[in-house]
């Protein structure tokens, strides 16, 4: 469950503001840090994503759809008026 982060000494001269001195830490005691990882979604989650994303898809096609059968009533009422005699 813990991993153990070992850091480097400090090297160099230690700066005026620093509360922490070389004797107090100096790397050679390892810090105690908790290991993350990554959590992953649940299959339902997946699915219901899926799903949803699958019905938006839907609704954007018919309303493309929509769109384009529009498109195509305007294009051949146009097509008509230009083939009237003048």
């Amino acid at each position: 469950m813990y991993d153990t982060l070992h850091l480097p000494g400090q090297t160099g001269a230690t700066p005026s503001d620093n509360v922490a001195s070389d004797s107090e830490f100096s790397g050679s005691e390892p810090l105690r840090c908790r290991s993350v990882m990554m959590s992953f979604r649940s299959n339902s989650e997946q699915i219901a994503d899926f799903r949803r994303h699958g019905r938006q898809s839907i609704e954007r096609t018919r309303q493309q759809e929509d769109q384009l059968s529009g498109l195509v009533a305007s294009a051949e009422r146009d097509v008509r008026q230009g083939d009237r005699p003048r």
